[in-house]
């Protein structure tokens, strides 16, 4: 499905990939950046990079005629879209709201700049004449699949098989767009016309048992005395300790006595810390290491959405607005601390006046704020500000 030249300007060496190419292609992520493979000329070193159903600050990127991944230029309607700080999507709209897709892989014209390796230049639809929509959720869970047949195989505590791997997924979302119309008011049949999309992902990961390590109730009271029995071999050799505070004679430290370091010594941060132990719990066994089990697991929160409205006020004119919004959470949890949570915000708002200027004004947290303004009457001016947050 993909077309190898662009009729408008042959020399260009590209692809082109249509919103009914992305509707029908089976795409494990809904990433449409995961079709530039299939591309002459295109390749990666991490194909699970384009699986992890991230929007923002993640979704893979390809390698394009042997240039590094950081290489390419990704545009959304013809305006940068670039990560800040790696050179990643800062942005993948909603699969069913892409109009169509152009990979320019050699030979780009004067427009375009800003690459070696590749151009991702993705288009919005817009509304037209007619009311259309379109509704999805794509939906994966384990009740659903065959076991895998080394589970089959591997005979659990109970001398069953193995259950089915953990499998969860689900990605909705919907379209809308059409004329702008108010009964009686306004009929924007020609001249008027909006577009509206969403997209939720909400995809859990499957906990992992971890055997972590935590300090021994006798070392919290300052007994040490068991690094000098190194029972059972346990750390391989006595070890002795030293008071740093008290030297002899010849300017040695003093050993502490039978390893036994006194209360006093004891950071005050280390014994709030153990008299808590909702912060840092016992361990469940005897042992030095590998002494207590926890288990830790992450979910893939994203809600984003498109709305974009089209006026043609004269056969001349055509004005057009978009503004996106992309929220996207990744918590971690672990059932041994409290919750490390990661949040990436992304915010851009484009007006877009055909023939007279573009505006943009893009936001993303903890990265930077980018102002850019194109202005071109007969010669082109560029002003870029970048601001520090």
């Amino acid at each position: 499905f993909w077309q190898h030249r662009f009729a408008a300007n042959p020399a260009i060496v590209g692809t082109t990939l249509t919103s009914n190419n992305l509707s029908n292609a089976p795409i494990r992520s809904r990433n449409y950046m995961a079709l530039t493979l299939l591309a002459p000329g295109v390749t990666t070193t991490n194909p699970a990079g384009f699986l992890n159903d991230q929007r923002t600050t993640g979704g893979g990127r390809p390698y394009v005629n042997g240039n590094r991944k950081e290489a390419n230029n990704f545009l959304l309607d013809g305006i940068d879209n670039n990560q800040v700080s790696d050179n990643l999507t800062s942005y993948q709209p909603n699969l069913d709201a892409i109009s169509e897709v152009k990979l320019i892989t050699n030979n780009a014209s004067a427009e375009f700049g800003n690459f070696q390796g590749g151009i991702v230049n993705v288009t919005i639809k817009s509304g037209t004449n007619d009311y259309h929509g379109s509704w999805f959720h794509f939906f994966r869970n384990e009740k659903l699949n065959a076991n895998a047949w080394s589970r089959n195989w591997t005979l659990g505590a109970d001398g069953k098989s193995l259950p089915r791997g953990f499998s969860r997924y689900n990605s909705f979302g919907g379209t809308f767009g059409g004329p702008v119309r108010i009964p009686k008011v306004y009929n924007g049949k020609d001249r008027l016309f909006f577009f509206v999309e969403y997209m939720g992902v909400r995809r859990p990961t499957q906990p992992t048992i971890g055997a972590p390590t935590l300090i021994p109730a006798e070392f919290r009271r300052g007994d040490f005395s068991r690094l000098l029995l190194n029972r059972n071999n346990e750390i391989g050799r006595s070890i002795q300790l030293y008071n740093p505070f008290s030297l002899n004679a010849q300017g040695q430290r003093q050993p502490f006595a039978n390893n036994q370091i006194p209360l006093s010594l004891q950071s005050p941060v280390a014994r709030n810390l153990f008299a808590d132990q909702t912060l840092y719990p016992l361990p469940i066994n005897d042992n030095m290491r590998q002494n207590y089990i926890s288990s830790s697991w992450s979910r893939l929160i994203l809600d984003q959405g498109d709305v974009k409205v089209d006026a043609k006020p004269s056969d001349r004119d055509d004005i057009s607005v978009r503004f996106a919004d992309s929220l996207q959470a990744l918590p971690g949890f672990n059932s041994f601390h409290s919750p490390h949570r990661q949040l990436e915000i992304l915010q851009r708002f484009k007006p877009f006046f055909k023939r007279n200027f573009v505006m943009v004004y893009c936001r993303k947290s903890r990265e930077k704020i980018r102002y850019v303004i194109y202005s071109h009457n007969g010669q082109l001016d560029i002003v870029n500000i970048v601001i520090d947050i």
